[in-house]
C-alpha cells in the first residue's frame, strides 16, 4: 500500500475550491482513450453527451458538474445522490449565488457531494458571494484529489495529487497525466485517470474501486473481467471443519471472506447422526481476526461421543457427515470484567447453561447477587444490590449449576477482581450492514438504547429516515448489541452514514453502567446489495403425501407459496398435483408440499422441479431453476379406481358382462390372475371365475378387463371382488378383499381448455378406446363457428382419464374467443369416440373452453419518452404490484422508475423512466413477478429491444 494517511473532509473541501480556469489545450486534439471510454460506458460510469447514443466527446473540456457526476458514479454514490428530492437539493445549494445555473444532470450530484463535504464552492473575495461553479473547468489535480479522498488517503497538496494517485497500489498509467496537475483536463484525460484508478486500492487495502463497483452491481462483473480489470477470484471453499464442543464448530475457509457475507447462520447446517433436525437454526456465526475462520455457535447442541453432519451452503459447497464430536473438557472461567458499579461480567471458555444467582458469591456473601443473566453464549452479567467499593474483591464460582452442554460443571474456584471507577464513554461499532438492517455493538454493556429520546438515522442527520429507540424495529440482542431494522426505509447503496442522535440533550442517552454517556455520533457505512440467490439445499421425502423443500436462506412467502413454482413428476413424466405450498421452518426457509391425492408418492423415481422462488433481500434475488430426482420406497397400498361394466345380450347362448377395473398404481402382473378375482352375478353368491371367463391385463399394468360369460342366463347386475393382488413393490390392497362395484359404462366430456390459438385440450371422465373428430363442433353465441377440428393426440393421465388434443382449422383470439364470444365444444352422435369398453361418448350441448392461452407480445415501442409493451389481450390489473413488476431496462443511461397499465387500454403496460431510447433500450421481464392476462395465464419471460 502507498504510505498515505486518511484525511478530513475539511482538508479536501479547502483543497478543491475552484476559481475560473481557462483550458490551455490546442484546438486540434486527438483523443487517445476511446477504447477506455467504451469500457467505462459499459460499466455505467461514463455516459457521453448524447441521450440517444454513446457520443463520448473526449475532445471537450471537463466541467466541475461533469466531474461531480463521474465521481458519484465511480464511488457508488449516484443512487444516493439521485434519491435527493428537488427540495432537498435546493436546500443544500441555496447558499450558492449561482445555484440556479447548475445543470439539471449535475444538480443532485453536486448537492450530495457538497452536503457530505466532498466538494465545496469558491468565494468571491470582493462580494463575499460563494459560487458552486458547475460549468467551470476542473483541474487534473483537483480531479485526482477527489478520487484520493474517496479512497481514504491524505492529500498534502492538490497540485501534487496526480503524482500521489499514480503511486497508489494498483493504479495504472496515471503518471501519463502529470502535466495536467494544474491544468484543466479534457474528458479524454479524465477518462484516462478514471480508468487507471479503477484498480487502485482503498487505503485499508481491502478492495479496489472496481471491486466495490462490482460488489454493488454484480451484473457488471463480466464486463470488468473481460477488460482485465478484475481477475476471476479463487472459488471460496471450506478447508476444514471441526467440533470445538457440543455447541460450536470451527469452519476454516481457503481464503479471507467478508464478515457481512459469512456471518449468516442460514448458510450452515448441522445434524446429529441420523437426524434431520438442523441444530444450527437459531444460532450465530462470528468471523475471527484472520478473516478465514468462522466459529458457528449452534442453536441446539450435538450429542456427545458421536459423529455429526455439517453442511456449508450458498457461500461454498461443503458437506461432511463424519465430523467427530467428543467433548471431554471441563469449562473454565477465562476472565472477569468489571462492567458497572454493581455489575461484573464472567466469561467462560465455551458456551454454558444452567445460569442462576446461586452460582456466584462475592466477598463471601457481603454483596448479595440480585441477578445473573446470559450475555451471549459464554458470558454472564452478574449484578449485586449495591455499588461495589473501589479496590479488590473476590468472586467465588460455586460450581452448583453452570455447566457446558456435555453437562460438565464448572469447577469451583475463587477469582480476585479490582473495581476502579470507569470514566470512559462507551464506543459503538457497526458489526454488519445491509440495505435493510444494521447491527451495532458496544464495547461494554449499555442501557437506554430503547429510550424515546434516542434516535437512529441513516443518510441524513434529520428525521427523514429515522427510528426512535422505542420502535419495534430496534431490537436488543444483548447488553452489548442491537439490531436496527431499516426494511421500511432502506439504506442507499455505497458509502453512507448511520447516526445515533438525541431528541433532547437533557433527555435519556445511551450510557454504560457507570453512567458514562454515548454522545451523538455518526458511523460510516458501506452498504452493498445482497446478491446471493436462494438455492435448494435439500428435498426430503416425509411420507407418501408430503415432500419438504429446504432453501439456503430465508425466502419470500408469495413466491414460495405459489404452486406453479413447484413441479413433481413421476417416472413416466406425469405431473403429480400438489396443494398450495406452505412456507415455514425456524429460518423461514422450508416449504412443505402435499399431494392433492392422498399417497400420490407411491414409490419409485420422482423428479422435483423448483423455480422462481425469491429471497427477502431489498431487491429480491430469484433462484436458479433446480431439479432433483428422488427414489422413494413404495409403502403405499394400492386402491381400486372407478370400475365400469358393459352388459352384452346380443348372443342368447353367451350372456356376457365386461368389467373394467383400474388400480391406483402399477401392479405386479403375476398377481393379476383369475384366482385373485371372484364374480357376483345378479346379486348371487361370489364364485371363482370360470373357464369361459377371461381376464386381460393392460399393457401399463394399471388395469384389468374381465369378460364374464354367464351362458344362457341374462346378466342384470354384476360385481367383482378383488383379493390378493399386489403392486410392484409387493404391497397388497388396504383391505383383504375389495368390491369393485362397477357402474354402468358411460363416457362424457369433463373439461375443455383452449391451450393455444389453434388447439384445445379435452379431458374425459374416463378412458377412451378410440377417438375421432366426427360429431364435434365449436359453438359460439349459440351457433356453430364452422371451425374444423382434427385429432392431434391422445394420452391417458395419472388419474386414468383420457386427454385429447384437437387442432383447430381457424385461430381463436388470445382470450379463447371466436368473433368476441366464448367458445364451447359440443358433441352430437360422435360415434368415433368410445369408452374403453366401447360405449359412445355422451352427447353434449356445449362445454365452455377455459382460457389457457397466454397473452403474447404485439410490440415494444418507445412512445414520447416512455416504452409501451402491447399484448394481444388485456392484462389482469390486480397482478401488477407497486414495484417494477419484474421489468428492467438496459442500454445507455436507461433507468426505470415505474410500471403501470395504460389508462383506457388494458392491453398495454407503460414503462416510465429516463434514457429510454428507440433501438437502443432493451426491455426484459421476469415471469417470477406474476403478471397475468385476464384468463390468469402468467406472462412468459422475455427480452426485446424497444423500437
Amino acid at each position: 500500500m502507498g504510505n498515505f494517511k486518511k484525511f478530513s473532509a475539511a482538508v479536501v473541501a479547502g483543497a478543491i475550491m475552484l476559481s475560473s480556469v481557462v483550458p490551455s489545450f490546442a484546438a486540434a486534439y486527438t483523443p487517445v482513450n476511446g477504447d477506455k471510454a467504451i469500457v467505462l460506458n459499459q460499466l455505467e460510469l461514463y455516459a457521453g453527451t448524447s441521450n440517444t447514443s454513446f457520443v463520448p466527446s473526449l475532445e471537450t473540456s471537463l466541467t466541475r458538474g461533469q466531474g461531480a457526476t463521474l465521481l458519484a458514479k465511480l464511488f457508488n454514490m449516484d443512487t444516493a445522490a439521485q434519491a435527493l428530492t428537488e427540495d432537498e437539493a435546493d436546500a443544500i445549494l441555496e447558499d450558492f449565488a449561482d445555484a440556479n445555473k447548475v445543470p439539471t444532470y449535475a444538480k443532485n450530484r453536486l448537492a450530495y457531494l457538497i452536503k457530505n463535504n466532498i466538494m465545496s464552492g469558491s468565494k468571491d473575495t470582493t462580494t463575499g458571494d460563494v459560487f458552486v461553479n458547475a460549468d467551470e473547468a476542473l483541474l487534473g489535480g483537483q480531479f485526482a484529489t477527489l478520487i484520493l479522498k474517496q479512497l481514504g488517503y491524505t492529500v498534502s497538496s492538490w497540485s501534487e495529487a496526480i503524482d500521489q494517485l499514480s503511486k497508489v497500489d494498483g493504479a495504472k498509467e496515471i503518471a501519463d497525466y502529470l502535466a495536467y496537475a494544474k491544468e484543466a483536463v479534457l474528458r479524454d484525460h479524465a477518462v484516462g485517470i478514471m480508468y487507471g484508478s479503477l484498480t487502485s486500492e482503498y487505503s485499508d487495502g481491502k478492495a479496489t474501486i472496481i471491486e466495490k463497483i462490482v460488489e454493488a452491481k454484480p451484473s457488471l462483473r463480466a464486463i470488468a473481467e473481460t477488460a482485465g480489470l478484475l481477475v476471476t477470484p479463487e472459488t471460496l471453499a471450506v478447508d476444514s471443519v471441526k467440533a470445538l464442543n457440543l455447541k460450536q464448530i470451527q469452519v476454516v475457509f481457503n481464503k479471507t471472506v467478508d464478515k457481512s457475507v459469512v456471518e449468516k447462520i442460514e448458510y450452515f447446517n448441522a445434524y446429529n447422526n441420523g437426524s434431520t433436525t438442523d441444530l444450527a437454526a437459531g444460532g450465530s456465526v462470528e468471523l475471527q481476526a484472520d478473516g478465514k475462520t468462522a466459529i458457528v455457535t449452534l442453536g441446539s447442541n450435538f450429542n456427545n461421543g458421536t459423529v455429526a453432519k455439517v453442511v456449508v451452503k450458498t457461500i461454498a459447497t461443503y458437506t461432511n457427515d463424519s465430523v467427530a464430536v467428543a467433548d471431554t473438557t471441563v469449562p473454565t472461567v477465562v476472565g472477569v470484567t468489571v462492567t458497572g458499579p454493581q455489575t461484573i461480567t464472567v466469561e467462560y471458555s465455551e458456551p454454558i447453561k444452567g445460569i442462576n444467582n446461586a452460582e456466584y458469591t462475592i466477598d463471601n456473601g457481603n454483596y448479595i447477587v440480585t441477578n445473573a443473566a446470559a450475555n451471549g453464549n459464554n458470558k454472564v452479567d452478574v449484578t449485586v444490590g449495591v455499588n461495589l467499593t473501589n479496590g479488590e474483591h473476590s468472586l467465588k464460582i460455586n460450581g452448583t449449576n453452570v455447566s457446558d452442554y456435555a453437562d460438565y460443571k464448572v469447577i469451583s474456584r475463587t477469582i480476585s477482581f479490582t473495581v476502579a471507577a470507569d470514566t470512559t464513554a462507551p464506543v459503538a461499532t457497526v458489526k454488519s450492514v445491509s440495505p435493510t438492517e444494521v447491527k451495532v455493538t458496544f464495547n461494554k454493556p449499555v442501557t437506554n438504547v430503547k429510550e424515546a429520546n434516542v434516535l437512529y438515522r441513516h443518510t441524513y442527520n434529520s428525521n427523514l429516515y429515522e427510528l426512535a429507540g422505542t420502535s419495534d424495529k430496534v431490537t436488543v440482542n444483548s447488553s452489548t448489541e442491537i439490531t436496527i431494522d431499516w426494511s421500511a426505509m432502506p439504506i442507499p447503496l455505497g458509502a453512507n452514514k448511520l447516526y445515533i442522535a438525541y431528541g433532547s440533550d437533557t433527555g435519556a442517552k445511551i450510557q454504560d453502567l457507570w453512567g458514562n454517556k454515548l454522545e451523538a455520533l455518526s458511523l460510516d457505512l458501506s452498504v452493498a446489495m445482497d446478491t446471493v440467490k436462494p438455492a435448494v439445499t435439500e428435498v426430503k421425502f416425509v411420507d407418501a403425501s408430503t415432500l419438504k423443500v429446504i432453501f439456503s436462506k430465508k425466502v419470500e412467502a408469495s413466491s414460495a407459496e405459489t404452486a406453479s413454482n413447484f413441479i413433481v413428476k413421476d417416472s413416466a413424466g406425469k405431473v403429480v398435483t400438489i396443494n398450495t405450498p406452505v412456507l415455514g421452518g425456524t429460518d423461514v426457509n422450508e416449504v412443505t408440499l402435499t399431494t392433492t391425492t392422498a399417497n400420490a408418492l407411491g414409490g419409485g423415481s420422482y423428479t422435483v422441479e423448483v423455480k422462481n422462488v425469491k429471497d427477502t433481500a431489498l431487491v429480491p434475488n430469484i433462484m436458479n431453476d433446480y431439479s432433483v430426482t428422488l427414489n422413494i420406497n413404495d409403502t403405499v397400498r394400492p386402491t381400486l379406481g372407478t370400475a365400469k361394466h358393459l352388459i352384452d345380450s346380443s348372443d342368447a347362448n353367451h350372456q356376457k358382462a365386461t368389467v373394467y377395473i383400474p388400480f391406483s398404481e402399477v401392479m405386479d402382473a403375476a398377481s393379476l390372475v383369475k384366482t385373485n378375482f371372484m364374480k357376483v352375478v345378479n346379486n348371487g353368491t361370489a364364485s371363482v371365475l370360470g373357464d369361459n371367463d377371461t381376464l386381460t391385463v393392460a399393457a401399463d399394468k394399471k388395469s384389468v378387463t374381465i369378460v364374464i360369460d354367464n351362458g344362457t342366463t341374462a346378466v342384470t347386475d354384476i360385481n367383482v371382488v378383488v383379493g390378493a393382488v399386489r403392486d410392484v413393490a409387493g404391497n397388497g390392497l388396504a383391505a383383504f378383499a375389495a368390491n369393485a362395484d362397477p357402474a354402468a359404462d358411460a363416457i362424457a366430456i369433463e373439461k375443455v381448455e383452449a391451450i393455444a390459438k389453434k388447439q384445445i385440450k379435452v379431458t374425459y371422465d374416463g378412458r377412451l378406446s378410440a377417438v375421432t373428430a366426427a360429431g364435434y363442433s365449436l359453438i359460439a353465441n349459440g351457433a356453430d363457428t364452422g371451425i374444423n377440428l382434427s385429432v392431434a393426440g391422445h394420452t391417458v393421465n395419472s388419474d386414468g382419464k383420457s386427454e385429447v388434443i384437437f387442432n383447430l382449422g381457424t385461430e381463436l383470439s388470445a382470450d379463447a374467443k371466436s368473433s368476441n364470444y366464448a367458445v364451447s365444444l359440443a358433441a352430437s352422435s360422435a360415434a368415433g369416440t368410445k369408452s374403453f369398453l366401447g360405449t359412445v361418448v355422451s352427447d353434449n350441448a356445449g362445454k365452455q373452453a377455459e382460457d389457457k392461452i397466454t397473452a403474447s407480445i404485439v410490440s415494444v415501442t418507445v412512445v414520447g419518452g416512455t416504452i409501451e409493451v402491447k399484448f394481444d389481450e388485456e392484462i389482469k390489473a390486480d397482478t401488477l404490484a407497486v414495484t417494477l413488476n419484474g421489468f428492467s431496462v438496459t442500454g445507455g443511461d436507461a433507468k426505470l422508475t415505474s410500471v403501470a397499465l395504460k389508462g383506457g387500454d388494458a392491453t398495454t403496460i407503460v414503462l416510465t423512466g429516463t434514457g429510454l431510447v428507440a433501438n437502443q433500450t432493451s426491455v426484459s421481464y421476469n415471469s417470477a413477478a406474476g403478471i397475468a392476462d385476464n384468463g390468469s395465464n402468467l406472462i412468459a419471460s422475455f427480452t426485446q429491444i424497444a423500437k
